[in-house]
């Protein structure tokens, strides 16, 4: 529920804690500037979230317009649109993203686009093998992205989908209907067609990157992580392949949270109440209730809820009580992020170069063994290196332990390194 620690102050008081600004004094506006410049990509998006979302708050807009925004499509168009505008201009902002937009405007060969498992427009999925392990058995991340039920694709996470398979995991993005086209049963419904579709066809056609035998786990975040809870509850007897869920900053009370909309006076126009079919039916369709219908001790696929403290546009107490209804009915696992905002907890995986805190925790929970975490992060690490090293910014190796792998990596790529540089010479620092 809507409690006053959750409610947001003035417009330029939520700008600058989201930006981890100071209020600026009046002569200190060159050290201002200089931590604006500072910022991160999705401390910027989440400010332009935020702008949205007050602008709506403010503005006195008649009931009966926000219900037309939100039941006749015009809403969901709106709101895809400026997503992908913000974020075209946001990379553009950054001289170091600009490189991500090409993720956007051509399609890798490793990539695997647009897979179709049903007969709508949105019934589709992306698959972003690992590239180092294509048709090797590694865990399966179904992705389920959010949107408040009404908007979203797969395509504005196609770099998450990158993030995800660099990181060791075969990544599946999971395109489903949205609001007005259906409602919370047709997007259950999509999301098992989706994932019975992904089980029977692995190993074989457009799935033929990933084998058989790879375990499947399915996340989701914000909407999305309420919609893979929901589905998962409600037809675990369907979905037995399913190996764990991840909820990112999760909706898991429907009532709870329409109370929250509603003092931030978004519920007219938020989906949330029309896709759940109405207040009578919220209990219905919350995993903070039917998780009461699952026996203590049940052979339930585990859940791994991450949610950000700082998020203030779904508090992260709802995942504190889906946790705590869960008890001991199967094995659940609630960590709760300091400095993470509603959006960040995935944008902030955008940044490939980027070190992710609870990237650790989702690989020991999907089962990624200890020796095949420790050699990504040491691939990681080690062309972050040899990138500056390449760049002249950078020692040519920082600790003895690096010295034949940068050497290796140096000797295939001597084209981009000075050929005055004469490695039998280097020292160790």
């Amino acid at each position: 529920s809507a409690s006053p620690s959750h409610r947001e102050g003035t417009i330029e008081e939520e700008v600058q804690r989201t930006l981890g600004l100071r209020r600026r004094a009046p002569n200190n506006d060159q050290k201002s500037g200089k931590e604006l410049a500072s910022t991160t990509l999705s401390q910027r998006s989440s400010c332009c979230a935020i702008l949205q979302k007050r602008m709506i708050e403010t503005l006195k807009v008649p009931v009966r317009v926000k219900h037309f925004l939100r039941d006749s499509g015009v809403g969901r168009f709106i709101v895809d649109s400026l997503t992908i505008v913000q974020g075209a201009m946001l990379f553009m902002s950054q001289t170091s993203k600009i490189g991500l937009i090409s993720l956007f405007l051509w399609a890798q060969p490793h990539w695997n686009l647009g897979i179709k498992y049903g007969d709508h427009s949105r019934h589709i999925l992306d698959v972003y093998p690992n590239p180092e392990n294509i048709g090797k058995p590694l865990p399966v991340i179904a992705f389920v992205h959010g949107g408040a039920w009404g908007s979203g694709t797969p395509y504005m996470y196609r770099v998450l989908g990158v993030r995800l398979a660099n990181e060791g995991f075969h990544c599946v993005m999971i395109g489903y209907r949205t609001y007005p086209t259906t409602d919370i049963q047709g997007q259950l419904d999509d999301v098992e067609a989706a994932l019975n579709h992904l089980k029977s066809n692995l190993g074989r056609g457009n799935l033929e990157a990933i084998p058989r035998e790879s375990p499947i786990f399915l996340a989701g975040h914000s909407s999305g992580a309420h919609v893979i809870s929901h589905v998962l509850l409600e037809r675990h007897s369907k979905l037995g392949f399913i190996k764990g869920l991840i909820g990112l900053s999760g909706v898991y009370h429907i009532g709870d949270h329409y109370e929250f909309e509603s003092a931030r006076g978004v519920h007219e126009i938020s989906p949330m109440k029309p896709v759940n079919r109405g207040l009578e039916n919220f209990d219905k369709h919350s995993p903070v209730e039917l998780v009461k219908q699952v026996p203590e001790n049940s052979l339930h696929p585990p859940i791994l809820l991450l949610h950000g403290k700082d998020d203030s546009v779904v508090p992260y107490t709802s995942s504190e009580r889906f946790y705590n209804a869960i008890g001991n009915r199967f094995e659940a696992k609630l960590r709760v992020l300091e400095d993470i905002g509603h959006a960040e907890i995935v944008t902030d995986m955008f940044d490939l170069s980027r070190p992710i805190p609870y990237m650790e925790a989702i690989k020991e929970f999907c089962g990624l063994d200890r020796k095949t975490r420790e050699r990504i992060r040491t691939k990681q690490e080690d062309e972050k290196i040899f990138r500056k090293v390449s760049q002249g910014i950078e020692p040519i190796f920082t600790t003895q332990a690096r010295q034949h792998v940068l050497t290796r990596q140096l000797k295939k790529l001597s084209k981009a390194v000075p050929a005055k540089l004469n490695l039998k010479r280097s020292k160790v620092r």
